[in-house]
This record gives C-alpha cells, sequence and structure tokens, in this order.
C-alpha cells in the first residue's frame, strides 16, 4: 500500500472541492492547517518514490 501517495491525493485539491461546495474562503482558510503543511512536499515527493502495491 502506498499510503503516503494516497494520503496525499486524497487531501490535494481540498481546496477545490470545498469552493465546487460553495464554501467561503475564510471558512476554507479556517481548514487550511488541517490539510496544509510544510512538509506536503515532501510527503509527495516520498510517495512518488514508494513501490506500487
Amino acid at each position: 500500500m502506498c499510503i503516503l501517495r494516497d494520503g496525499f491525493t486524497a487531501v490535494s485539491g481540498w481546496r477545490r472541492i470545498g469552493a465546487k461546495l460553495r464554501l467561503k474562503p475564510a471558512t476554507l482558510d479556517a481548514y487550511a492547517s488541517a490539510f496544509e503543511h510544510e512538509l506536503m512536499g515532501e510527503a509527495r515527493k516520498a510517495g512518488e518514490l514508494e513501490e506500487p502495491d
């Protein structure tokens, strides 16, 4: 299982999905700390290096 890749994929489009659901920008900003982290880029890169299932 490629946990890092799957996790990154699951949360990477959260703002776009929130906007589609018509959440206000202020609401999206309030949730940002749950989905955006300074190490997300590293997690994405590590996920690319994982072996496929």
